[in-house]
């Protein structure tokens, strides 16, 4: 078990603590909004807001507004769901609950402690570098960004070819030549694969819908693909067992839409935008690293950040 407590663990703590001072959480399950109250919360959450409103005063402190919404942001999705007045009051007993212990971590010169500054120093400095590759990202991230990686996408895309196309599966050679035989003799493909196969797409006639050649097993795939529309393959064996297959279209892939493509792309830009925000603030800097480095084991000795 880490001697430090991870953030995960504080946050099921803090979750936990919730609880046992707002009994109201405890005991009522989460509900889903009335039609009234959901277009009532809409509304609010329209309405102009002051993050530095003081909604409660302890000791001294002042919580605002912007605390509340800080500390719900993090909180795990169950109680996300909560109403907003059950959570509001829980979360401002809880901020009051964690700034009294506070106080009292003071008293005790906690907040001198090696680990109180590094944990401080670590929580600046993860904030700070990820608001900055979010503002990089948004910069970077675009409708006409988009756009333009789409059209470049577009451009460099090479024809796909697709098969629609049905199949029976039997467990041997001489299964799926009796039912082959069937077919030709003028059986109906979909109503014999209903009976007879034994796949998945059994019940649905054997209908396989339209596939690209590597998403099908390689046996399966070259017999299909070799077929012209509305003919009946010999048997074909993979290792599912003995398929008898028919196609039924094979067409060139339609590309996809913009819309589509509009969270891969975003995902995409987002990628480059960090990769390149990172180059760039590395680029010329020289790191000093002093002689004689410490032992690589070091990074497990939590113990020395604790205090004596």
């Amino acid at each position: 078990m880490p001697i430090i407590p991870t953030r995960r663990a504080i946050s099921g703590g803090i979750a936990a603590l919730m609880l046992a001072t707002a009994p109201a959480l405890a005991d009522q399950p989460a509900q889903a909004p009335a039609a009234d109250a959901a277009a009532g919360a809409a509304d609010a959450q329209n309405a102009p807001v002051d993050p530095d409103a003081v909604v409660a005063r302890v000791n001294g402190h002042e919580i605002t507004l912007g605390d509340v919404i800080l500390m719900r942001a993090n909180l795990p999705p169950q109680y996300q769901a909560l109403p907003d007045e059950q959570l509001y009051e829980a979360l401002v007993e809880q901020i009051v609950t964690q700034t009294l212990l506070a106080d009292k971590a003071r008293e005790a010169g906690l907040d001198q402690s090696r680990l109180a500054k590094l944990r401080a120093r670590a929580d600046a400095r993860n904030f700070l570098a990820e608001a900055q590759l979010r503002r990089e990202i948004e910069k970077a991230v675009t409708e006409d960004a988009l756009r333009a990686a789409y059209e470049k996408k577009m451009a460099e895309r090479k024809p796909v070819e697709e098969v629609r196309a049905r199949h029976i599966l039997v467990k041997t050679k001489e299964e799926a030549e009796a039912v082959r035989k069937e077919l030709l003799d003028g059986a109906d493909f979909a109503e014999l694969a209903k009976t007879r196969s034994t796949g998945p797409s059994g019940p649905r006639g054997g209908d396989l819908g339209w596939f690209e050649k590597d998403m099908m097993v390689p046996e399966f795939a070259e017999a299909a693909f070799a077929l012209e529309p509305g003919e009946i393959s010999e048997p074909v064996q993979t290792q599912f067992g003995w398929h008898v297959i028919k196609l039924e279209e094979r067409r060139e892939k339609p590309a996809p839409t913009f819309e589509e493509m509009r969270e891969e792309l975003a995902a995409e830009l987002e990628s480059e935008a960090a990769r390149a925000a990172v180059d760039a603030v590395r680029e010329g800097v020289t790191v000093e690293r002093p002689e004689p480095a410490p032992a690589p084991a070091a990074i497990r000795r939590d113990d020395v950040l604790i205090p004596r």
